[in-house]
C-alpha cells in the first residue's frame, strides 16, 4: 500500500502523541500517552509492585512516590502507560509506565529514562518495547543520549539499554547510572512505526490510513 504523506497539521513530532498496540501472549495490550486522568490506576499499580520493583525505579527504599510526584510524571510529554484489558465491569488496568525527561544534571541533551513494570508482568518484553519506543521518542524529540539511574543494580536496565546503542556505567554517590548514546536510526524504535501504521520516509512521519491491516505488535 503507498503511504500518503503527512498533512501540514501533522509533523513528524505529532507521532509521539499515537497509541499503538502490544501483544503479549494471548493478551493485547495498548500503549498509549499518560494524562493526569491515569493518577487513580498508576497509583494502584504502584500499590500491586513489590519493593524491589519500586526500589530498582525510585530508589526511595522500596516506597512509591508521592501522589504529587507521580501526577507531575503523567503530564510529562513523554511519558507514556501500558493498559491491559480488564472484565467489562471494571476500569482498564495500568501494568507499566515509562518516561523520558530532560535530565537537569546532564542538560538538555539528555533524556532521564524510567520505565516501572508490574511483577506479574515482568519478564514478557513489555520493558523492552517500552525502552525501544522511548528511545525513539527521546531520539525525535532532540535527545542525544539516555540517563538511567539504576543504583547497584544494574544489570537488568543495562540488558535493555545496550541494544539501543553504546552503554557505559558511569558511579555516583547513589551506586551509579547508565549513559546510553543514542544512534542516527533510534526512531526506528518508536512503537506506532514498528506496528506498520506509520513510515519513516524522507519528508519524515508518512502516516498508513488503512490502519486495521497491522496486527499488534509482539513482545
Amino acid at each position: 500500500m503507498r503511504a500518503t504523506h503527512v498533512a501540514a497539521s501533522r509533523t513528524s513530532t505529532s507521532i509521539l502523541a499515537e497509541r499503538w498496540w502490544l501483544r503479549v501472549g494471548d493478551e493485547r495490550l495498548l500503549v498509549r500517552p499518560s494524562t493526569e486522568h491515569d493518577l487513580s490506576a498508576v497509583a494502584v499499580m504502584h500499590r500491586r509492585c513489590s519493593a524491589p520493583a519500586l526500589l530498582a525505579r525510585y530508589r526511595l527504599g522500596g516506597r512509591p512516590p508521592a501522589v504529587i510526584a507521580l501526577d507531575a510524571q503523567l503530564r510529562g510529554v513523554l511519558s507514556y502507560v501500558v493498559v491491559a484489558a480488564t472484565p467489562a465491569s471494571a476500569p482498564p488496568a495500568v501494568i507499566a509506565t515509562g518516561s523520558v525527561e530532560t535530565d537537569a544534571e546532564h542538560g538538555p541533551e539528555a533524556g532521564r529514562l524510567e520505565v516501572l513494570v508490574e511483577d506479574s508482568w515482568q519478564r514478557q518484553g513489555i520493558g523492552r518495547e517500552l525502552v525501544r519506543h522511548l528511545a525513539g521518542a527521546a531520539a525525535l524529540a532532540g535527545h542525544t543520549q539516555l540517563v538511567a539511574y539504576c543504583g547497584s543494580g544494574n544489570e537488568p536496565a543495562q540488558r535493555l539499554l545496550v541494544p539501543i546503542g553504546p552503554t557505559r556505567f558511569v558511579p555516583d554517590a547513589t551506586g551509579g547510572h547508565l549513559h546510553t548514546a543514542l544512534p542516527a536510526d533510534a526512531v526506528g524504535g518508536l512503537g506506532p512505526l514498528r506496528s506498520g501504521r506509520f513510515l519513516w520516509g524522507d519528508h519524515g512521519v508518512e502516516f498508513r490510513p488503512d490502519d486495521s491491516a497491522y496486527p499488534a505488535r509482539s513482545a
